[in-house]
């Protein structure tokens, strides 16, 4: 258990959750690290390259480890975690397993899988659910997660599919330790015996760890060895005061916690009990800002009794906590001024005094009463008070934050598909609209005491995102100012972000540090986006998650394991690959498919499956995430939504009958041939290949004159009222976008007056909700041209006939009044009403022309000047006949 040399801080990329009211069942949830005498499996291996064991027989290890460590879990704890180790029965060879190879071959899930299949024809693991693997190796040494996935033949809880293989596994939590020395640095207990005690603090998920840090002064040191067993090993001390408070082994009503003045200045003396004892006050908790993950100084009381006799010394430890889970160590004990660099002499004496002179913060160990200590604390007003912008980080897990969320106009501007109770927007809020503007919404808080002015907010995306800092591809998308934030208050604001891709992307909000500010620790924040439905069937369609692994670290290679949590009862999973090497700098793509069961009364639509999937890599003598993902999958039923143009429909039906009843192993028939039927001519052929190919052609647009409205409609399958129906009205240079809702029956109708003439096309959106999935309609297209005047004016085929009969009777009878007015000398009368029929006749006869506007009116006036002319000279022969 070496520490390693590595950054401080792993930022972990996050894919978003979809939160809905309700969980769904699980099976295998983490294993919790409270109970007493949870079971723990012990089973010794031995290598090929090393034949002596230290211990004749396994079951003296398991002798031995429920002497000395169930005894130590049981004060280290308050009583509240303790556990019985055990051993296969019936195990040949005094139980010691032979692996079959030499130890230079050791690899953690490798090693402990191959401990497992040799233990399993002794074991009914049914009711395990930790395992202690003991190896006959002589050197120091061991490993330990909170929980993988393990294949064994009893009390398996999910299925996964490996190589195309169904494999059953049953999470479990495992360690491996090395036999090494029972006594090499004069320590009152079995030393192996005390790495196994630390090992299991890796069962239980205590968050506090050995590893080396920067420190001035003094130079590099560990943070947290040896007030804590988590330190290196193997000093098997108590654990740290935070980790005994974050872990639940001391109470709340254990813990005071000293806020920062914002009105007047604090100076409270608080009596402190012994850490090692329940009851009383045995934490200290000073935050350095009001926010919602605790960064500050914890101060407890550390005493030589009740099995912490071989600490370096007693007094008041003092250290710097941060839980932002972008941390990696999250406690560090500080120095005792009067000794710096030197971590055995951290605690403080009776009279000793830490100051932190930038908060105004004093904290003196004032006295000792038995195993109590008075502890005073001096948090002061400082000459101007400070302010905290800050924003909730993402969480490990689950890998999201409230303080970010988006908002599509796909279902309207403020509506949103993911609400809690009260119609507030968790999770994403909205499914990122692609090729459309959405508004990612943030909220900054001011944790301070004073007032936040001119906050500086930027906003980045990932796309495509993934688990591991990716570095330079980070792309700006916009930022905020807010001019002003009360101390204790909140600004909510937003950039426009149009998503290209129907990726999942990941958006990170970052605050500008300030030099006013309290801390910067709390000023980043990242939200994934991603979502999808998966619809209803026989069984529910399989849905892959594909996302990066990237390697964090700079000059290293690192093994990566990926880990699935909060799988759904009766789920089956599948992660390709599932383990993986990262050179530095390298990147994996990984895909994570989930097979929802056919559907029942729990795996209806409106159901929730919330796996996720973390990328987790070595650490010291452990396993840390540097990323991960909630793969939350949507059940909804399957809806559809079409397009028609003008009343047309564009969308083809459906065929009937339900293709997944089909049998795969059904063998094709052979094609009969009916010799009576007669053979397709070339229309025919033309026409059959139009109405069942899978390409269709294109369909002519519709025509529409510029002034006159699109108008388009369409339905929703199922259909319902009420739903929302975002409706795109675009051309090339244009986009305009309405919003309509359905009808009882589905039906929706928006109509819009395009301003510029050419191609557009209409497509219409729904985007889900907690039963429905989301649905695209097929695109309608409309030709928008400028008219002539007299398109407008333009006769059906039965006018025009009409007009045409009517024009060529009115010019014979002009005709035959005309030439009787001219032989006959009939009256004046009779020539008018010639002429007028005449005219009559030309008009209709411009009418069957059905020409446009602007040439029928020059014919029109042309005839009449014609009329005229033709009336003065029948005026002048019928004067000359007088």
């Amino acid at each position: 258990m070496r520490p390693l040399s590595s950054v401080l801080r792993v930022f972990s990329l996050s894919l978003l959750a979809l939160i809905l009211n309700g969980s769904p069942p699980v099976q295998a949830a983490d294993i919790s690290h409270l109970g007493i005498d949870q079971r723990v499996l012990v089973i010794c291996v031995t290598w090929n390259d090393h034949a002596t064991t230290r211990l004749g027989s396994c079951a003296d290890w398991v002798t031995l480890l429920n002497n000395q460590i169930d005894n130590f879990y049981d004060q280290a704890t308050h009583g509240q975690t303790t556990f019985i180790f055990e051993g296969p029965v019936g195990a040949p060879d005094n139980g010691w397993l032979a692996l079959g190879y030499d130890s230079t071959d050791y690899e953690y899930g490798k090693t402990g899988q191959d401990a497992i299949n040799l233990a399993d024809p002794y074991v009914d693991f049914s009711n395990i659910h930790r395992v202690a693997v003991i190896t006959n190796h002589p050197n120091f040494g061991g490993q330990g997660s909170a929980g993988w996935w393990w294949a064994t033949d009893e009390g398996t809880e999910h299925t996964f599919v490996e190589g195309g293989v169904d494999v059953e596994k049953r999470f479990m939590s495992l360690s491996i330790v090395n036999e090494w020395l029972a006594n090499s640095f004069s320590l009152p207990y079995d030393e192996a015996a005390a790495v196994v005690a630390h090992e299991l603090g890796h069962h239980l998920d205590v968050k506090t760890h050995y590893g080396t840090i920067g420190w001035f002064p003094g130079g590099p040191r560990d943070v947290i060895t040896p007030w804590d067993v988590m330190g290196l090993s193997p000093f098997r001390n108590h654990f740290h005061g935070w980790a005994k408070l974050e872990r639940q082994w001391t109470p709340a009503a254990g813990v005071q916690t000293v806020m920062p003045p914002d009105t007047a200045d604090v100076d409270t003396t608080i009596t402190l009990s012994a850490s090692e004892t329940a009851g009383g006050t045995d934490l200290i908790r000073i935050p350095i800002t009001d926010g919602p993950v605790f960064t500050g100084y914890t101060v407890e009381n550390r005493r030589l009794i009740n099995g912490d006799e071989n600490l370096p010394q007693a007094g008041v430890l003092i250290s710097f906590v941060d839980e932002n889970p972008n941390t990696i160590r999250k406690a560090i004990v500080l120095d005792d001024p009067g000794s710096p660099g030197d971590l055995n002499q951290a605690a403080l004496e009776v009279g000793d005094s830490y100051t932190d002179a930038a908060r105004n913060l004093t904290i003196t160990y004032v006295s000792q009463s038995g195993d109590d200590a008075d502890v005073r604390i001096q948090y002061l007003l400082p000459p101007a008070l400070p302010p905290n912008p800050q924003i909730t980080p993402w969480g490990s897990p689950p890998w999201e934050t409230v303080d970010i969320w988006l908002d599509s106009e796909k279902n309207g501007w403020g509506t949103y598909r993911y609400t809690d109770g009260s119609g507030n927007p968790v999770g994403n809020g909205d499914d990122a609209w692609v090729d459309h503007d959405n508004r990612v919404y943030f909220r900054v808080s001011n944790g301070g005491t004073g007032i936040a002015s001119n906050v500086h907010v930027q906003v980045y995306a990932n796309e495509p995102p993934g688990m591991g800092d990716s570095g330079a591809d980070w792309r700006y998308l916009g930022s905020a100012v807010f001019t002003s934030i009360a101390a204790g208050g909140n600004e909510v604001g937003y950039v426009t972000w149009r998503p290209t891709v129907g990726h999942h992307t990941c958006l990170k909000v970052v605050i500008l540090d300030t030099d006013e500010e309290t801390t910067s620790l709390d000023n980043i924040a990242q939200e994934n986006v991603t979502a999808f439905d998966t619809s209803d069937g026989s069984p529910y369609k399989a849905r892959c998650q594909r996302f990066t692994v990237n390697n964090p670290f700079e000059y290293r290679a690192t093994p990566v394991h990926m880990l699935v949590r909060d799988i759904p009862e009766n789920w089956i999973i599948q992660v390709e690959p599932t383990d993986f090497v990262l050179k530095p700098g390298e990147s994996e793509q990984v895909c994570m498919t989930v097979f929802p069961p056919e559907p029942d009364e729990v795996n209806k639509p409106g159901f929730i499956g919330k796996p996720k999937i973390e990328a987790q890599v070595p650490f010291a003598n452990t396993f840390i995430p540097i990323g991960g993902i909630d793969v939350w999958t949507h059940l909804t039923t399957d809806t559809r939504l079409t397009c028609d143009s003008n009343g047309t429909d564009r969308l083809e039906t459906k065929p009937e009958g339900n293709p997944d009843s089909i049998s795969a192993g059904l063998a094709p028939k052979s094609p009969t041939v009916d010799p009576a039927r007669p053979a397709l001519d070339a229309k025919a052929l033309d026409n059959l290949f139009r109405e069942s190919a899978l390409i269709k052609p294109e369909i002519e647009p519709i025509e529409v004159g510029l002034g006159e409205p699109i108008k388009a409609e369409g339905s929703l399958q199922p259909g319902f009222s009420g739903a929302t129906v975002a409706v795109d009205f675009i051309t090339r240079d244009t986009r305009e976008t309405l919003l309509v809702t359905t009808d009882p029956a589905g039906k929706w109708r928006a109509e819009f007056n395009p301003a510029t003439g050419g191609l557009w096309e209409v497509k219409a959106y729904y985007a889900g909700d907690l039963m429905h999935a989301t649905a695209e309609s097929n695109r309608c297209r409309y030709q928008v041209e400028r008219k002539e005047a007299s398109e407008a004016c333009e006769c059906d085929p039965a006018m025009s006939k009409l007009a045409h009969w009517l024009a060529l009777a009115a010019a014979l009878i002009a005709i035959v009044l005309f030439y009787m007015a001219l032989r006959e000398r009939i009256c004046r009368n009779a020539m008018i009403a010639a002429l007028i029929l005449a005219f009559v006749a030309l008009i209709g006869l411009s009418v069957c022309l059905q020409t446009h506007l602007a040439p029928a009116s020059a014919l029109l006036l042309l005839s009449l000047a014609i009329l005229v002319w033709w009336y003065r000279v029948c005026n002048r022969k019928l004067a000359e006949m007088r």
